[in-house]
């Protein structure tokens, strides 16, 4: 029977409808009702109040999730309670026993309209991860006013509308603040790209030779000494082409040769002077002759 049933059952027991018969079974079941009105009243109590969890208009600092709670007190008669009045909340993991989250709140001096309340959370992020922790598990809260705690209410919100449930490794929630953010390294450096890391999650990295791959153009994995080039309209490992066993590579030279390494080889210098026989040759410090002549007899 809820509350407004009951009241009008009892206008009914008043009025000249009610015929003698039916006033003497009642006179026996009388005392049964008022014994468990109370009962009856925390019942309807409990089906009276109601959840509104929306982020609240007021200005939100850094960190900041402020959230309201609205209900209705009534009097065991059913009658809206009047205000205002002192209201504690508290959150718990079950409905019934289980855990405190986080800290009690207190109001000292709340409005009521018909009994109605609405309660103002300024929840700073460091609560909401204590109270709705990772968003994924129930959340109760409990009234308390007057001496009276009131049955316990599940805490449905939305979760976009507070907290995002995150897996830690993707992505992640800073309970700082507030802020919903890219797990591991918070900072990238100019370019970065975001990679798997291997274990579920994702990390920045500058596209360090260690995360670079290429198949090779038929699809397989490279090997050593092949290194990355362009063919067919794609990027590609493959190995540099042999360089060819003949033709002319010096073209000029400035300064001295030196050569290093494996093998033979074989330079040809350019015609620089007219070939022929001297007396007299003139040579640098390196062993080259610069210039020969003939001697004149005197």
């Amino acid at each position: 029977m809820t509350l407004k049933n009951a009241t009008k059952y009892s206008e009914d027991l008043s009025s000249e409808r009610i015929g003698p018969g039916f006033r003497r079974r009642l006179k026996v079941g009388i005392r049964g009702f008022k014994t468990s009105a109370t009962r009856r009243s925390q019942r309807v109590l409990a089906a009276l109040l109601t959840v509104c969890l929306t982020p609240a208009a007021q200005a939100q600092g850094v960190g900041s999730l402020p959230m309201t709670y609205s209900g209705r007190l009534t009097e065991s008669s059913g009658a809206p309670k009047d205000g205002p009045v002192a209201i504690e909340a508290t959150f718990w993991t079950a409905e019934i026993d289980g855990t405190q989250l986080g800290q009690s709140f207190d109001f000292a001096s709340v409005i009521l309209n018909q009994g109605v309340f609405s309660l103002y959370f300024p929840f700073m992020a460091t609560q909401v991860q204590d109270i709705f922790r990772d968003g994924t598990e129930p959340v109760f809260i409990e009234i308390s006013s007057g001496g009276k705690t009131y049955p316990r209410q599940k805490f449905n919100y939305i979760p976009l509308a507070m907290r995002v449930p995150v897996d830690n490794k993707s992505v992640g929630f800073d309970v700082t603040s507030g802020k919903l953010g890219i797990s591991g390294v918070k900072d990238a450096a100019s370019g970065s790209v975001l990679v798997s890391n291997g274990a579920g999650g994702v990390k920045w990295d500058n596209l360090s030779s260690s995360n670079l791959t290429a198949k090779t153009e038929a699809g397989a994995a490279p090997v050593a000494d092949q290194v990355l080039t362009y063919r067919s309209g794609k990027w590609v490992a493959a190995s540099l082409p042999p360089a060819a066993a003949s033709g002319n590579y010096l073209t000029g030279l400035t300064g001295d040769i030196v050569a290093t390494g494996p093998g033979t080889g074989t330079a040809t210098l350019a015609t620089v002077a007219t070939p022929g026989t001297a007396t007299k040759v003139t040579f640098d410090a390196q062993g080259r002759v610069r210039s020969g002549t003939s001697l004149v007899a005197a």
